[in-house]
């Protein structure tokens, strides 16, 4: 036996512990969800599956995880909007991160500017460990991102993340300009909100509607500044809605009863401008950080399932959501058992203003939350 693998098994045998004994305490706390509740419950239901058959792993952190390879939860958006509610979900960071990706962006500046923290570990680790560092404490630096844009710009940026990636993937090949040549950049997510469009038009669905993340060529300068892609890859799925499904969600929409469009055919719903056409959206995520980063990712796909129906006039369906290593960090175990000692709430709604706008339109007002009932928020911390 070598020395790093009895280290491995003697790490592993400490996190079995660690397990252990979060299993036990929740079996002496866990909830009892009624039945009528089941259907908002299906995060808590992962989270202690991963719990209870998790298998310890060292970890690229040095923190240790319980994990499982391999899960999926399916949320109907008809049944609400899905945000966790055994603990507080802050849906402004959820929005700001979302519109900051969808503007291409890649430096924290922008929700720094706007009082989000989420991404803040990565650039302070950086700077914090480099010849430029003055002592300052988080906050400093951060204040420093926000107050001045050259500080930003050499240690704010994260690399060629998700922002890059959706909205200017750089190909190989050339095109030629006034100046010259350049790489031809791809718009991923205009490419999938006009493949949508079109389905539309021709009436032929396209199962080619996928928007990636994870680009090989730039996994090294993502690694030097933040994280490669942890949601890797999206696809877009459309399917024709029944009359009667159409009835029922143009009368939603229009907040009346059902009775109020029962009478209405096709013909009259077309021309009522009514979808006819019903948006999924398929995530895989390839590392899962259960108890801090899934939830927040779950309303963050919802979102963005909810603004591309929104703009291509589909109906929002279903959130799948695949998970590959899907873990409970070390520190997070004792958050964890009293999280699921918690009875869900029915999920709340969203309300998008539409305003016409096109996906790079909305703004942070344009989202309101209704009837989001949760218990409070447990803290834990990122493992950078």
């Amino acid at each position: 036996m070598t020395v790093k693998t009895k280290e491995l098994r003697e790490g592993r045998d400490i996190l079995n512990s660690s397990a252990d004994s979060a299993r036990k305490k929740h079996e002496l706390t866990k909830a009892s969800v009624p039945g009528e509740l089941k259907k908002f419950y299906g995060y808590e239901e992962m989270l202690g599956h991963v719990l209870r058959y998790g298998v310890p792993k060292a970890d690229r952190t040095g923190t240790g995880t319980t994990g499982v390879h391999g899960y999926q939860l399916r949320f109907d958006l008809e049944n609400g909007f899905p945000m966790v509610t055994t603990k507080k979900v802050f849906l402004k960071a959820v929005t700001y991160e979302l519109l900051w990706l969808l503007k291409g962006d890649t430096n924290i500046r922008y929700l720094a500017q706007n009082g989000v923290k989420i991404w803040n570990d990565w650039p302070y680790k950086n700077y914090r460990e480099s010849t430029s560092f003055l002592g300052e404490t988080m906050d400093e630096f951060v204040q420093k991102i926000i107050e001045d844009e050259s500080f930003s710009k050499k240690w704010g940026d994260l690399g060629p993340v998700y922002g890059k990636q959706w909205r200017n993937w750089k190909t190989p090949q050339l095109e030629a300009y006034d100046e010259g040549y350049t790489y031809l950049r791809i718009d991923q997510i205009q490419v999938a909100i006009d493949q949508l469009k079109r389905e539309q038009e021709t009436g032929v669905m396209n199962r080619r509607v996928i928007v990636v993340a994870w680009n090989p060529a730039d996994i090294n300068d993502m690694s030097k500044s933040g994280l490669p892609p942890c949601h890797c890859f999206f696809q877009f799925h459309s399917s024709l809605m029944s009359l009667e499904e159409r009835r029922s969600h143009w009368a939603k929409k229009n907040n009346q009863v059902f009775s109020w469009s029962q009478e209405m055919g096709d013909d009259e719903l077309d021309a009522a401008g009514a979808p006819f056409l019903k948006l999924d959206l398929q995530l895989y995520q390839r590392s899962c950080d259960i108890f801090l980063g899934v939830p927040f990712n779950i309303a963050s796909y919802a979102l963005l399932l909810m603004m591309v129906a929104q703009v291509t006039n589909m109906k929002p369906g279903e959130f799948i959501h695949d998970y590959g290593d899907l873990h409970i960090y070390s520190n997070h175990l004792d958050q964890v058992v009293e999280q699921l000692s918690r009875i869900p709430y029915p999920y709340p709604t969203i309300v998008i203003a539409n305003r016409g706008q096109g996906i790079d339109g909305y703004m942070y007002s344009d989202f309101q939350i209704e009837n989001y009932q949760c218990h409070p928020s447990i803290q834990g911390d990122v493992a950078v």
